[in-house]
């Protein structure tokens, strides 16, 4: 949906509890409502207008499938207050803009009202390049419970590039974002706050495992004396920058990487000196950091069960699954598929997210005669199949042998057949990514779509 030109502001509550999956709110809007989109369980992508520097208490409350904010305010100050994200269960990467800072959590005794509360999905965080202005975090302080504005997201990065600080009086009690592992602080911070590594990391930087500093941060106040997780530290200063300090674990087993030429430097810095491994990488910022990334999972049925398996070692897998026949219908007939859409990617910290996998698992009357409406419990016999794509291949298991498959295109036309041999059937067709492609399977037909 995209708003018209003469709508300069939108009210309380406007949208909330509507199907709209997308919409785009044009620059000439200068004010938005709380709960506007509060409630909206299909929305998924928004484009707030720039001239917007507030957004409202519970603007996308329980918006369960948004998926990305673009918001790019021209405003110096601005500010995401109570609960705007609360229950975001879908959002997975948030972008802070220069200038924005949060202010949810303070509110006494209602922790509701923090900004991303319940966004069990949220895992990277990125406070958008600024000038001086610090960003700012804000939490209950009465010694109860310390909320924070992430409480229950499991946030793994940090991009930090505006200065850290909040607004409370315990600053070294600070759990909200003790789950990161890759922190990394932008050209534009020159400080920070002696309470950072209790913002970011676990105790005194324990579980941190990735640390990349910029070229304008003169000092390192994250104590690392008890770590033993860091692979790596990657400075951009010619200069080294003073620190803390680091575990014996560091400072054998961590990398330093330094700009190139500026290894002498550093071998010869208080506590930089201490690491054995330090490595130069070149101008363009190029280290010999591997970039890794989870292998493709394959998509398994057995005995009413679902698996997932792909050969990246301790992977989390994350699924989707839908039911075609569970929908609502204004006609006189319904055709029933028994089909599910499924889909998994992978995910191990450090690692890249792997591509999506894709399969349809349908079931195939054995003896269609028998189906029924009756007031006791039917028995059909039926097969369960399994339909997978990749690169226009086919992969159909769970046939009988010596069945014919037929693919077809949405406009009838056939382009592949196969008999299935070990329950197995291969198709090779020239459909691109996205096509529907029809597959024949005896007396019944299923529609899925190539990848």
């Amino acid at each position: 949906m995209i708003l018209p030109e003469s709508i300069t502001s939108i009210g309380l509550s406007a949208f909330s509890g509507t199907k709209i999956k997308e919409i785009d709110i044009p620059n000439s809007v200068t004010e938005i409502g709380r709960n506007a989109f509060a409630n909206c369980a299909e929305l998924e992508k928004i484009t707030i207008s720039n001239n917007v520097n507030r957004l409202n208490n519970y603007l996308f409350e329980n918006c369960i499938n948004l998926k990305e904010v673009n918001w790019h305010p021209t405003t110096t100050y601005g500010t995401i207050t109570g609960g705007v994200f609360y229950g975001c269960s879908s959002l997975r990467t948030i972008r802070i803009p220069a200038g924005i800072s949060l202010s949810g959590g303070h509110y006494y005794n209602n922790d509701r009202l923090t900004v991303f509360k319940d966004c069990t999905s949220l895992d990277s965080l990125i406070v958008e390049d600024g000038a001086d202005t610090p960003f700012y975090l804000t939490y209950t302080d009465y010694g109860r419970d310390y909320y924070g504005e992430f409480k229950n997201c499991k946030i793994k990065y940090v991009y930090l590039g505006r200065p850290f600080k909040n607004d409370a009086r315990y600053e070294s009690q600070m759990p909200f974002l003790t789950g990161v592992e890759h922190l990394v602080i932008g050209d534009n911070v020159t400080y920070n706050y002696t309470w950072l590594p209790y913002g970011f990391c676990h105790s005194q930087g324990k579980g941190l495992k990735r640390l990349e500093i910029g070229k304008s941060l003169t000092s390192v106040n994250i104590d690392f004396s008890i770590n033993e997780t860091l692979e790596y530290i990657k400075i951009d200063k010619v200069t080294p920058p003073t620190a803390v300090g680091f575990s014996n674990y560091n400072y054998i087993n961590t990398i330093l990487y330094v700009p190139k030429g500026c290894k002498p430097v550093y071998e010869s810095s208080e506590i930089w000196k201490n690491f054995w491994n330090i490595l130069e990488y070149d101008d363009g910022g190029s280290t010999d950091v591997e970039t890794k990334k989870c292998a493709k999972p394959i998509i398994n049925y057995s005995y009413g069960k679902l698996s997932f398996h792909c050969d990246t070692e301790g992977a989390a897998y994350h699924s989707t699954i839908t039911d075609l026949d569970i929908a609502s219908y204004n006609t006189n007939e319904v055709q029933l598929d028994v089909t599910y859409n499924i889909s998994v990617y992978a995910t191990k910290t450090g690692y890249e997210n792997s591509d999506v996998a894709t399969a349809t698992l349908c079931w195939v009357d054995v003896e269609p005669q028998t189906e029924g409406l009756s007031d006791d419990i039917a028995q059909v016999r039926a097969k369960v199949i399994l339909i997978q794509s990749m690169d226009g291949q086919i992969a159909i298991s769970g046939i009988d042998d010596g069945t014919r498959i037929y693919a077809y295109e949405v406009n009838g036309q056939q382009i592949g057949t196969a008999i299935s041999h070990n329950g197995q059937a291969n198709l090779t067709t020239n459909l691109k990514p996205g096509s529907i492609v029809i597959i024949k399977i005896g007396d019944r037909s299923v529609k899925a779509t190539i990848k």
